[in-house]
């Protein structure tokens, strides 16, 4: 014999969102306050701690003095890639325009249109 299912009413849809938000509230789930601002979540409990031994990194980069670890934060460019940036730049020297990233392998016109509002050549002191 076949079961016949029955619509679902609207106080069966009321009471299994109740159930879903006891179950939400039981497993430790907080949930959005509103206020003024729009939805709010709480601040994290405990202290919080910056890291001030990390480098800033500031936009944009001078490509002569920023390290493999500050280049990497460059949309494209990676470990192997920022490695290759360094290298070039200490077996020929400083970079003399920014344009001078294209005779590192690895940079091609694409990814030079992508980097070239984020870098810039200083002077040393």
């Amino acid at each position: 014999m076949a079961r016949r299912t029955r619509p679902c009413a609207p106080a069966d849809a009321h009471g299994l969102a109740v159930l879903l938000l006891a179950i939400l509230l039981a497993a430790g789930t907080a949930l959005p306050r509103l206020g003024t601002g729009g939805l709010a979540f709480p601040p994290p409990a405990g202290p919080q701690t910056v890291d001030r031994s990390a480098p800033s990194r500031s936009l944009p980069l001078n490509i002569n003095a920023a390290s493999a670890e500050a280049l990497q934060s460059l949309p494209g460019i990676g470990p192997a890639l920022a490695a290759r940036i360094v290298a070039d730049r200490e077996a020929r020297g400083p970079f003399r325009t920014p344009e001078d990233l294209l005779r590192v392998p690895g940079i091609g016109p694409k990814r030079w249109e992508q980097i070239r509002p984020l870098v810039h050549l200083a002077e040393e002191p």
